[in-house]
């Protein structure tokens, strides 16, 4: 973790340990959402860790499934 001023900034490896998912997942299914930022001098990506915490909410499902219940007598 990088801290620069008053925000703190993530690579991709805490940024998928904060989500709690492998840093594959985090790429194929997070990292789409997310700004990029680079840090000094530093070329590679950085996440900051309010918008990635952001993103560790319950999502809603997409589909849902209707069961019908069926009461025998």
């Amino acid at each position: 973790m990088i801290r620069k001023g008053k925000e703190n900034y993530l690579n991709a490896t805490e940024a998928a340990e904060c989500l709690g998912v492998a840093r594959k997942a985090f790429y194929e299914q997070y990292k789409k959402d997310l700004a990029t930022y680079t840090v000094g001098k530093r070329k590679r990506p950085y996440y900051r860790q309010t918008e990635v915490e952001a993103l560790n909410v319950v999502k809603p499902i997409e589909q849902s499934f209707v069961v019908e219940q069926t009461h025998s007598a």
